[in-house]
């Protein structure tokens, strides 16, 4: 209990030190236009209308993730429309990233190995910018660093599990990891399309061109992958291969449906959905193994056909 205690004191200590060097004068900068006014609008949008679909200038937004604009909602909410507002979000990330990162170097270094270890993320210059500027960085930076520590914990000797904390650190860690996607994800899909834009294919032959092939099914590629992200973040349940640690129960009342995904005018991405049409047999949850021996005429596996993503 004593080394816990030591940890837990050290770790403290690295974060709090860390608050005290970058806290001061948050908000003493006017935002950077269009970089953080951009954010900070879209957050402002949300405290009159809808936490679920992003807008910018009453336009749907699609560009990011939602959980920078929802810290920032709340926090316009909480303390007022400023600078220093919508900046706490970005440095409560960098706060956990900086915890994170010295939890680990404490489990795998010691104490002094962790300190030293949050002492160093500290003293990356981009690292303390993001930390003051409105952006999703540090917020993914964070979800990384406890995913992986929540990960670690549990594969590292002597296991994790010994404690009462055993339970807790494999799915805290993958419920963090999906707390990544939230934060940068889609952005990540929108800088590879960014650079397939620029793709220049040299064989400019008329037949057998597998060169061009390739760079069609690259663009299909990214096309799937942006739709499953999309309908992904949009559909807050879980169902059949759809797995969310932040939603784990299926919602037939929202989500009994097949999400059909369109390009708009400007490119974006907009996500509808289709209501299932319901005959013969009617929806259920896929259980396996003895649930399903005792579970019924509609819950033996693969009996049931839950709503799937149609695309």
């Amino acid at each position: 209990m004593g080394r816990f205690c030591g940890a837990g004191v050290a770790v403290l200590l690295v974060v709090a030190l860390a608050a005290v060097l970058l806290a001061p004068g948050l908000g003493r900068a006017p935002f950077d236009d269009p970089g953080e006014g951009q954010h900070a609008e879209i957050a402002r949008e949300m405290l009159g209308g809808s936490w679920l679909t992003l807008r910018l200038n009453g336009v749907r937004y699609f560009d990011k993730p939602p959980l920078l604009y929802w810290l920032t909602a709340a926090s316009f909410h909480l303390f007022g429309l400023t600078e220093g507002a919508a900046r706490l979000a970005p440095l409560l990330g960098a706060l956990l990233a900086v915890g994170a990162t010295a939890l680990l170097g404490v489990r795998l270094l010691g104490v002094s190995g962790g300190v030293l270890a949050g002492l160093a993320l500290l003293s990356c210059a981009l690292f303390v910018a993001f930390a003051r500027y409105v952006r999703p960085e540090s917020l993914f930076v964070a979800a990384i660093a406890w995913g992986f520590t929540g990960l670690l914990f549990c594969i590292r000797t002597p296991p994790v599990a010994d404690t009462r904390f055993g339970a807790v650190w494999p799915a805290f860690g993958c419920a963090a990891l999906g707390g990544a996607a939230l934060a940068k994800g889609i952005e990540q899909l929108r800088r590879v399309r960014a650079r397939f834009a620029d793709l220049a294919i040299e064989d400019d032959s008329r037949t057998f061109n597998t060169e061009r092939v390739s760079a069609l099914e690259l663009g299909f590629m990214l096309d799937v992958a942006e739709t499953m992200i999309m309908s992904a973040l949009k559909r807050e349940e879980s169902r059949g291969a759809h797995q969310r640690t932040d939603f784990p129960a299926r919602d037939d009342v929202r989500f009994l449906s097949h999400s059909l995904v369109y390009r708009n005018a400007d490119g974006s991405p907009r996500v509808e959905y289709l209501p299932v049409t319901i005959t013969r047999w009617p929806p259920a949850e896929r259980v396996y193994g003895e649930a399903a021996a005792h579970g019924g005429p509609h819950h033996t596996a693969g009996s049931a056909l839950p709503a799937g993503e149609a695309v």
